[in-house]
């Protein structure tokens, strides 16, 4: 089970190892740290993973390259997205809001990747409505903690687990959350 030490631990490879050659080069020049962390995390997780906002499906693409089941939810379906279906037989994409979280997905979630809009309530009704399916030793990953006005960041700050922040992830700012069971 995941605890806080190999948390940090794996935050720390993930900002100073390589990533998987196909990762690096799925992103090109997009590449960012939080993406290699997703893929670590994946490989320690038994449970699925879900990605709340896929764009062009680069946290997915590291999750899927570890071999998790992959939930991913996008209003706008890009081309990336094809590609990854007919790679990738784990990878389930939902043309959908995020909220509420679709029949689906059912759980336990190891990874939820929270990358939406990236306001303060919007990282809120989507973690509190994902959280039913996480259990302990599951993380929360929040990107863009920097963006309106560091929403993001205000909510996370707001919740009773253990977190890391750190920028070296994604500029723009990036905040883990391992949850541990209930408080």
């Amino acid at each position: 089970m995941m605890d806080l030490a190999n948390l940090a631990r794996l935050v720390q490879m993930a900002v100073e190892d390589e990533p998987p050659p196909a990762l690096r080069e799925w992103c090109g020049d997009q590449y960012r740290p939080y993406y290699h962390l997703l893929h670590l995390l994946a490989l320690h997780t038994e449970h699925a993973c879900v990605e709340l906002g896929v764009e062009k499906g680069r946290g997915s693409f590291g999750m899927c390259l570890a071999g998790r089941d992959v939930w991913a939810m996008d209003t706008t379906r890009r081309p990336a997205v094809g590609i990854m279906e007919r790679d990738f037989p784990n990878f389930h994409y939902l043309e959908l809001p995020s909220l509420p979280p679709p029949g689906q997905v059912k759980g336990p979630v190891g990874v939820l990747h929270v990358d939406t809009e990236h306001s303060y309530s919007m990282a809120r009704e989507e973690f509190w409505a994902y959280k039913q399916f996480m259990v302990p030793g599951s993380v929360a990953c929040f990107d863009d903690t920097h963006a309106m006005e560091w929403g993001v960041a205000h909510f996370v700050v707001t919740l009773p687990w253990p977190t890391i922040f750190d920028d070296r992830l994604h500029s723009c700012g990036y905040a883990v959350v391992l949850y541990d069971g209930e408080r």
